[in-house]
């Protein structure tokens, strides 16, 4: 049986919820719209382009250069730089909302994996210290009824049957315990990379 390391508290696993990469990927997204709105605001400032040509003629003809000067001054800044700049902040608006409700969704899975993680230590713990012993009293009880005639093999074999039943419960628990586990390193786990 693999060794488990102690479960930090739930408060601890929903503070490091921020660096599941899911959320780290939200974040770029984010960052990626926030640069969107700082593209979008600068069209709000004269720009300027700047050609040069040089072009070579044959036949005896003189060659040429060009330069060209582009100015770009936004003069109705409300039309399109405007729609473009809330358009923008629209995007990134949206980006955040959908990190809250990745956040959300990442505690609410926290939250029901942490919870099924207790209720299963619990019952471990119930079956190692009461149900596995008392099972394996009642084969006990049992086999020395049977050895002494006081009762049958079928009784022998119901109890002994009950016992591995209760032996593979017990083992069933702590599997579904080891891939609450696991699930709850993937949400909240240190090793997310």
């Amino acid at each position: 049986m693999p060794i488990q390391q102690a479960l930090p508290d739930r408060i601890t696993l929903r503070d490091r919820l921020v660096s599941h990469p899911s959320v780290l990927a939200s974040n770029s997204e984010i960052d990626a719209r926030t640069s969107d709105v700082n593209i979008a605001r600068q069209q709000y400032k004269p720009g300027f382009t700047l050609n040069g040509g040089y072009g070579i003629r044959g036949n005896e003809r003189a060659d040429f250069a060009t330069v060209g000067v582009t100015l770009d001054i936004p003069i109705f800044t409300a039309k399109k730089q405007g729609r473009n700049v809330s358009a923008a902040r629209r995007n990134r608006g949206a980006a955040e909302l959908a990190r809250k409700a990745q956040l959300l969704e990442l505690d609410r899975q926290l939250a029901g994996a942490y919870a099924d993680q207790t209720r299963l230590a619990q019952r471990i713990t119930l079956y190692e210290r009461s149900v596995l012993l008392r099972a394996s009293e009642t084969t006990e009880a049992t086999l020395t009824a049977y050895q002494n005639d006081l009762s049958d093999f079928a009784e022998l074999v119901r109890a002994r049957l009950a016992e591995l039943d209760t032996e593979l419960t017990l083992l069933r628990l702590r599997v579904d315990r080891a891939q609450v586990m696991a699930k709850l390193d993937y949400l909240a786990g240190e090793n997310n990379e």
